[in-house]
This record gives structure tokens, sequence and C-alpha cells, in this order.
């Protein structure tokens, strides 16, 4: 739609605006999902990988302690 309508003065057709409200309503599903995916699951996984003394992995903080 951008690349169409970058120098048109011009409303974009209603098609592409349909078809945008579709892509943004699928979008928007999806990135609840990754949310739920990235905020919850995977902080569970961290904990449960802190947990069994897994070492540390790439993006992952390792847990440190004064001894």
């Amino acid at each position: 739609i951008a690349g169409n309508m970058r120098l048109s003065t011009s409303r974009p057709a209603i098609f592409w605006v349909d078809n945008y409200n579709l892509a943004a309503r699928d979008f928007e599903k999806e990135l609840e999902k990754l949310r739920v995916l990235i905020e919850v699951d995977l902080k569970k996984l961290e904990r449960e990988l802190d947990t069994a003394g897994a070492p540390a992995t790439p993006g992952r903080l390792p847990q440190f302690k004064v001894r």
C-alpha cells in the first residue's frame, strides 16, 4: 500500500484499506500470542533452567550470589 501510494495525493483504494484492516486484525492476535510466549512461557523456562543449574545461555542472565 505504502509503495503504491507514496507519491499519490488521492486516498487509498477501499480494497487496500480492507486488506490492511484484515492484516492488522490478524497481526494483533499473533502479537498477543507472541507476548505471552515471551513474557510468560520464556520466563517460566528460564526459572526452570536456573533451578536445574543449567549453564547460562545467550540472552539469559546468570544467577549470581555472593558467598
